[in-house]
């Protein structure tokens, strides 16, 4: 039985929505912003307040995360958004100087310069095994060199170290394995750490409008215009 989140009794099914037999008033369409709600969905919202996160796609075409919930006042299903990711304290991103974020996945900056991109500085937590430090970010974003690091290639399995820096030049974080040998790992671009002598200077990227700060985890709360 599929039950009503207002008052818990059966849910009819009328077509492209929901129907309570009892409350006229509760009527929850089984597509919101491109997902279709299921039983268990309903279900969810009339036994613990809210559904699990999905993925949903705005007016815009955008990807955002949400759970969903029985708005009891204003009589409608509303999206209830993830807390935003955490701050990491004192490791600012040199574009914009405000405090990177972190998810499962990456470290990032959370300002958006307008509707179609964000502040490119961010960069994977896990390196070929290796697992960036928040000490190891804050000193790679000062330009400084960390490791050494155990790296695994992907081919054989076999592991060597590294020492790792940033080529502020290349946008790349490069690594110079202890033998002397250099390889480098791809990651997300960043720009020059800002130092006393460069923390003024203008450049593309501090240039550009600042339009807003959000959490971006992976890029799926953007929700704006659905």
């Amino acid at each position: 039985m599929i039950k009503c989140p207002e008052c818990t009794k059966e849910m009819i099914d009328g077509g492209n929505r929901r129907e309570c037999s009892t409350c006229a008033k509760v009527t929850i369409y089984k597509e919101t912003a491109k997902y279709t709600l299921t039983e268990d969905d309903v279900n969810a919202m009339a036994n613990d307040g809210a559904t699990e996160i999905h993925e949903f796609t705005s007016r815009a075409g955008k990807p955002f995360r949400a759970r969903l919930r029985w708005h009891a006042r204003e009589q409608k299903v509303t999206f209830v958004f993830p807390e935003p990711k955490p701050s990491i304290e004192g490791v600012l991103c040199p574009d914009h100087f405000v405090e990177l974020r972190m998810s499962d996945k990456r470290y990032y900056c959370p300002t958006k310069i307008d509707d179609d991109s964000w502040c490119p500085v961010g960069m994977w937590r896990n390196h070929a095994g290796h697992t960036i430090t928040t000490d190891e970010l804050e000193k790679l974003l000062l330009g400084m060199t960390v490791g050494p690091w155990t790296l695994t290639t992907r081919d054989t399995k076999s592991s060597y170290q590294v020492v790792a820096t940033f080529d502020f030049t290349e946008h790349k974080l490069r690594t110079s394995p202890v033998d002397g040998d250099v390889s480098e790992l791809e990651h997300v671009p960043v720009v020059e750490a800002p130092t006393e002598s460069n923390a003024s200077k203008p450049t593309a990227a501090t240039q550009a409008p600042v339009v807003q700060q959000v959490d971006v985890a992976a890029l799926f709360d953007d929700t704006a215009d659905w």
